[in-house]
């Protein structure tokens, strides 16, 4: 049977803390155009009361992790609530625009942990398995790849996504392939994102206010 669930405030905020060797920050990728919503910023829909990138900065602090935002747009609404954000070197590239700009959030020799945003599901137990397996590593669920969901060697993400940025190679799961990162399975798990109208009303999710 497939595990799906929508984030839940409670779940993130009792999530086990996982043993970890190295130095790294969880990479929130909030610099989507949202355009099959008409534009909304994803990082502010909301979910059980709270906006979904809210929910990250639970689960971070829970973590005892240092939470970094790539978003483009709004950022002084990010500043508000003591969130980093980090924008993307050229805007209009995508989610590998994003990556290169966490990147270089994480000291030299540190990991960075990187999710959409608008991930939903028992996401936490997906990144502590991550965290667990180490650096190089990345989520295959019940519907496939998940190739932002991912535990990267953050100094060898910064080379390739800007090597990738200057080629316009811009499928992540290209860079997955150049930096040799393997999948973890989560067969029973399926991790959705919120992309139509129609996701927002199976969710519970609402557009922000």
């Amino acid at each position: 049977m497939k595990m799906v669930a929508r984030i839940k405030w409670e779940m993130i905020v009792s999530c086990d803390v996982p043993a970890r060797p190295r130095p790294l920050a969880l990479g929130v990728l909030a610099g989507g155009r949202g355009s099959r919503l008409g534009g909304v910023d994803k990082a502010w829909i909301e979910i059980d009361g709270h906006p979904l990138v809210l929910h990250w900065k639970a689960l971070a602090d829970r973590l005892g992790l240092p939470l970094r935002v790539s978003a483009n747009r709004d950022t002084h609404r990010f500043l508000d609530y003591g969130l980093t954000v980090w924008r993307d070197d050229a805007e209009d590239l995508g989610p590998v625009s994003g990556l290169h700009a966490l990147s270089r959030s994480v000291a030299r020799g540190g990991g960075l942990l990187t999710v959409p945003v608008d991930a939903l599901g028992p996401v936490d137990t997906v990144l502590q398995a991550l965290l667990r397996h180490g650096p190089g590593h990345y989520a295959r669920d019940a519907t496939g790849i998940q190739p932002l969901v991912a535990y990267w060697d953050a100094s060898r993400l910064r080379a390739l996504a800007g090597e990738a940025l200057r080629a316009r190679r811009l499928a992540v799961r290209d860079l997955l392939s150049a930096a040799g990162m393997a999948p973890v399975v989560f067969a029973d798990i399926e991790i959705e994102n919120l992309n139509t109208p129609d996701d927002l009303a199976r969710t519970g999710a609402r557009l922000p206010r």
